[in-house]
């Protein structure tokens, strides 16, 4: 069976806007016991925001080492009126918070992430909007430009 990669890479970016001089990655062989391929769109889509995939084919980002339990705003740069707008309106004492110094304690639902790390979420984020819109013409869900978009949002 013939394909003709270029062309191909062509048809694609009529569709989706990236630079073509930019490698696309892809894997040598097919793993599935069906051998199924995934749309080339998708090693596109990854490239243009530059997200790399498992063998699994899962997003991941490592937060091991970064489990917490309390926090103080200061220590994650956040100010109080944005913290009160995700729920956190008493510190680890049941007080009113009132201060950038005062304990808190995380909310089971919540993470607290290294801007290094924040700034991959974002690129996911734009990723799995690009695939809604690209290859499954559904509407976007994240809509981030910035790594503060994506505060108080759920997967």
């Amino acid at each position: 069976m013939d394909f003709d990669f270029r062309a191909k890479i062509g048809e694609i970016a009529s569709k989706i806007p990236f630079d073509t001089s930019k490698p696309v990655k892809g894997v040598r062989g097919l793993m599935s016991v069906s051998k199924t391929t995934e749309p080339l769109e998708k090693g596109v889509i990854r490239s243009k925001h530059q997200v790399f995939v498992y063998k699994d084919g899962t997003l991941r980002i490592d937060v091991t080492n970064a489990p917490l339990t309390h926090f103080r705003p200061r220590d994650i740069k956040t100010d109080l009126a944005t913290l009160k707008r995700l729920g956190y309106e008493t510190d680890h004492y049941g007080k009113a918070i009132t201060s950038d110094d005062q304990l808190l304690e995380l909310k089971p639902q919540d993470i607290i992430v290294p801007v290094e790390i924040a700034s991959d979420l974002v690129k996911m984020a734009q990723f799995v909007d690009d695939e809604l819109q690209s290859l499954y013409g559904l509407p976007t869900h994240y809509n981030t430009k910035e790594i503060t978009d994506l505060l108080g949002k759920i997967p």
